[in-house]
């Protein structure tokens, strides 16, 4: 049966065995004729199939099979004899049902030139499946997936950016296409063999009008599987941290809410890359003002947008959302600093001097003490003292004059803590 498959599908059968029984009853019916197939069961066994070009294998199935499957097959017009005229009539009428569907240990591999990604499980089970059309429906008493995994990689990006998804069970309760009901979704998994996966909540995958609700948790994933994509977007490699997120989606109809809560423990950048989509800001300062005492990152990421419109890209979406606090930080770095400590804001970067002096102001000192609180709590960053003076206030040689102002702030908080 392969060549059935060569012209559609460009797919070649290396191997498979096909066992089917059933009772058949073909005959006429009012007003049209019927075909009807009951009590039918299937198995396909060791199937592989592969593409016919590249002689690859794209499919490999130890076993599929159908019990209890029938299939019924209503026509609106009688079986003609003499040559056909034409007429109005009625749509022929399908309806397709069974009481399992199950496969087990599948591979299947999918991809093009900019990404590829290779699914199994060790068994998919699907209960009480059916299908007709005149109208169209579709519904399942439920669906479960054992042992699933999915290895994605990104061919998109030098390097490529993979993820390896393994352990993975799941379980859909019942749904229909013409039911709004929404069947309960849980699913947990390994993510690179080391970070837990959890997913859980409400969706109909084929009623495309009611409101659909996910919650994805994941917990230390590695970043510097991320790398590729942060050489592009950030313009840095990753050396070291992990990843966790908290993500709640709400989809009603094509129109997606996401909520994502993304924290990122002991971020620690690598060398700098040439990328022209990289932003133009100090990220590493950004970075360093953003994290708290803990050397955690907290980001909340707000995704809108209608899943249908051409211009909505979901990875560019996450990139900007992503930015949008760092490029804050880094306009206002000492707001950034005291919001950290719970005080001050862009006036920490000044110090007020009486005309002609260089004495530190008493009134001005506790901004300096801020600002110490701030370096000591975060040892990478680095602060660059420069002295002023105002012609219209200052008399004497301003140029001395902004050097002393300099040196009072600078010995003040070297007097205050062991800083470098």
């Amino acid at each position: 049966y392969s060549e059935y498959l060569a012209d559609g599908m460009n797919l070649a059968l290396d191997d498979g065995l096909l066992s089917a029984r059933a009772s058949f009853e073909y005959g006429p019916a009012k007003d049209g004729f019927k075909a009807i197939l009951r009590d039918g069961t299937m198995k396909i066994d060791s199937l592989k199939a592969r593409h016919r070009e590249s002689e690859k294998t794209l499919l490999s199935l130890a076993s599929l099979s159908v019990d209890g499957a029938s299939v019924d097959f209503q026509s609106g017009k009688k079986p003609a004899r003499d040559p056909p005229t034409i007429e109005a009539r009625e749509a022929p009428s399908w309806s397709i049902a069974a009481r399992l569907v199950s496969m087990s240990d599948c591979r299947v591999e999918i991809g093009d030139r900019t990404c590829r990604g290779v699914a199994g499980w060790r068994r998919l089970e699907v209960a009480e499946p059916a299908f007709a059309t005149s109208p169209f429906a579709l519904s399942m008493r439920g669906m479960t997936l054992k042992g699933g995994g999915l290895d994605f990689v990104d061919l998109s990006f030098s390097p490529s950016a993979t993820i390896a998804l393994t352990h993975m069970d799941a379980r859909i309760g019942a749904f229909s296409s013409n039911n709004p009901v929404l069947a309960n979704v849980t699913a947990t998994g390994i993510v690179d063999k080391a970070s837990p996966l959890q997913i859980y909540g409400e969706m109909n995958p084929i009623y495309a009008r009611g409101e659909e609700r996910l919650r994805v948790l994941l917990q230390n994933v590695d970043i510097v599987r991320l790398s590729p994509y942060a050489e592009k977007y950030l313009g840095y490699r990753l050396a070291a941290g992990s990843i966790g997120l908290d993500s709640s989606w709400a989809i009603q109809g094509r129109s997606l809410n996401a909520q994502n809560r993304i924290v990122i423990d002991h971020l620690k950048l690598g060398g700098k890359t040439e990328s022209k989509n990289a932003p133009n800001l100090p990220l590493r300062l950004a970075i360093a003002l953003i994290k708290d005492g803990d050397e955690k990152i907290a980001l909340d990421v707000p995704i809108r947008g209608t899943l249908d419109d051409p211009a909505f890209d979901l990875r560019a979406s996450i990139v900007n959302a992503i930015f949008s606090p760092l490029a804050k930080v880094a306009a206002s770095p000492f707001s950034a600093l005291g919001a950290g400590l719970g005080d001050g804001g862009e006036e920490l970067g000044f110090q007020e001097f009486l005309p002609g002096s260089s004495i530190l102001e008493p009134k001005e000192i506790g901004k300096l003490d801020i600002i110490l609180r701030g370096l000591l709590r975060r040892p990478e960053l680095m602060l660059d003292i420069e002295g002023s003076a105002d012609r219209a206030k200052d008399k004497g040689d301003l140029p001395l004059l902004a050097s002393s102002r300099a040196k009072s702030v600078k010995d003040y908080l070297l007097r205050q803590e062991s800083l470098e």
